[in-house]
C-alpha cells in the first residue's frame, strides 16, 4: 500500500507532466517544451527508475510516426541541452549510489528490481497476459467504469488527430508493457489511466445510459455496504487463527461507517434516477460521492483493520518501557508507532516480550498476555 500510494503515485505525476510537455512539443515544437518534459522524466528516474524514460520516449516515438514527425522527434531527442538537463538532475544520485554501494547497486537497483522484475514473478506476484483486461482496468477506473466501456471504441479512431493518437498510444503502450512482464500489480496500470480520463472527458456526452453509467458506482457502493457483514459471514468459517480474528473484529466498522455508507448508497441511487441533469453531469457528483465513500469510511475502516491492533500494542510497549522482539509477524509500522527499532527474534528467549500473532501461540511455551486484539499479541514468556 505505501508503494503504490507513494513512489508510484509521484512517478504517475511526473509522467503526466512529461507527457502534457511532450503532446505540446507534437503540436508546437517548441524547445521549452521538450526540455521541460526531460525535467519531469529527470524526476521521474530519480522516482522509480528506467521506466520513467521508457514510457515517455516509446509513446512519443509511436505517436510521432503515425503523424509524419519523426524529424521533431528525432530532434527533441537528440537535443544535449534535454540530456544535459535530465544528466544534471537525476545522474548525482546515481553516481553516489554507486560510488557507496559498488556492483551491489547496478544489481539490486537495476537488474532485481527492473529486468528480474519484467523477466520473472516477484514476491508471488505473477498472472497471465490478460492479468489487466478487464478486471483490473475497470476495477482501477471505478467508479466510471460504464463511461469507458462506452468511449472503447473510439480507439478505432486513433489516427483521428494527433491527441487521440497520443493519448490512445500512452495508454495502449502501457497495457501491453504491463501485460508483458512477468511481475503484475494492479497499480502498474496506473502509469497508463490518466489518458483515458481524458480521453473520457472529451467523450462523456457519448455516455445516455443511465444503466452502464451508473451501475458501476452503485455496485461500488454496496460492496462499501455489504463489507462489515461479509467479513464476518465469511471471515467466522477461516480456519487460521490469526486472520479470523483479524478480520472479524466489528469496531473497526463503528455506527457511522453504517450509517453513513448507505446514505451514500441512497444517494447515489436517487442521482442516477434525476431527470433534470446530463447523464455524465450526474456520473461526475456520483465519482465524488464515491470518493468520499471510500476515502472518508472505506480506507480508514481497513486501516483500523490492518493497522489498529498493531498500533495499540506499540504504543502499550512504548508507554511501558518494554523492550520488545517480533516473532513470526513482520509489521514495520510497529516499530513506527513504539518509536523504536524492534528486532526479530529468532529463538524466544525466557522473560522477553514479544509481539507475535494468535496463530503462532502454539509454538511458545508458558507466557502471559499482555495484549490482544485481532490476532496481534504482546506475551510476556514465563521465566
Amino acid at each position: 500500500m505505501n508503494d503504490s500510494a507513494g513512489a508510484d503515485a509521484l512517478l504517475n505525476l511526473f509522467l503526466a507532466l512529461a507527457m502534457f510537455d511532450i503532446y505540446r512539443y507534437m503540436e508546437q515544437p517548441h524547445k521549452r517544451y521538450s526540455r521541460r518534459a526531460f525535467l519531469w522524466i529527470a524526476l521521474g528516474v530519480l522516482t522509480k527508475g528506467p521506466v520513467a524514460l521508457l514510457i515517455p520516449f516509446a509513446v512519443s516515438a509511436i505517436a510521432f510516426a503515425l503523424h509524419g514527425k519523426l524529424r521533431e522527434w528525432r530532434e527533441a531527442v537528440l537535443d544535449p541541452a534535454g540530456w544535459g538537463i535530465l544528466l544534471a538532475v537525476a545522474a548525482p544520485w546515481y553516481v553516489t549510489e554507486h560510488l557507496r554501494q559498488g556492483d551491489a547497486f547496478i544489481a539490486g537497483f537495476f537488474m532485481h528490481h527492473n529486468v528480474e522484475r519484467f523477466m520473472t514473478p516477484l514476491q508471488g506476484h505473477r498472472g497471465n497476459a490478460f492479468y489487466y483486461v478487464p478486471a483490473a482496468l475497470l476495477l482501477l477506473l471505478l467508479p466510471y467504469s460504464g463511461l469507458f466501456l462506452r468511449i472503447l471504441p473510439a480507439v478505432r479512431q486513433l489516427r483521428a488527430r494527433p491527441l487521440d493518437t497520443f493519448l490512445w498510444c500512452w495508454f495502449l503502450l502501457v497495457l501491453v508493457f504491463f501485460s508483458l512482464a512477468a511481475t503484475k500489480l494492479p497499480h502498474y496500470l496506473l502509469y497508463g489511466v490518466t489518458p483515458l480520463f481524458v480521453l473520457m472527458a472529451m467523450r462523456c456526452g457519448l455516455l445516455q445510459s443511465r444503466s452502464l453509467a451508473f451501475a458501476p458506482p452503485v455496485l461500488l457502493l454496496a460492496a462499501v455496504v455489504a463489507l462489515p457483514a461479509a467479513l464476518q459471514y465469511f471471515g467466522a468459517g477461516i480456519g487460521e487463527p490469526y486472520l479470523r480474528e483479524a478480520l472479524t473484529r466489528r469496531e473497526a466498522f463503528g455506527l457511522g461507517y453504517r450509517v453513513a455508507a448507505p446514505t451514500a448508497l441512497l444517494a447515489c441511487l436517487v442521482l442516477a434516477l434525476m431527470p433534470r441533469y446530463q447523464v455524465w453531469q450526474k456520473l461526475v457528483a456520483s465519482g465524488l460521492l464515491c470518493a468520499a465513500t471510500v476515502g472518508g469510511l472505506l480506507l480508514p475502516a481497513l486501516g483500523e483493520l490492518q493497522q489498529g491492533p498493531v498500533k495499540e500494542a506499540a504504543l502499550i510497549a512504548r508507554d511501558a518501557g518494554l523492550l520488545v522482539r517480533t516473532w513470526h509477524v513482520n509489521v514495520p509500522s510497529f516499530s513506527v508507532y513504539r518509536g523504536k527499532i524492534t528486532e526479530s527474534a529468532t529463538t524466544p528467549r525466557p522473560g522477553e516480550v514479544l509481539l507475535t500473532r494468535s496463530s503462532k501461540l502454539g509454538e511458545l511455551g508458558a507466557f502471559e498476555v499482555l495484549y490482544h486484539k485481532g490476532g496481534v499479541l504482546l506475551v510476556r514468556l514465563a521465566t
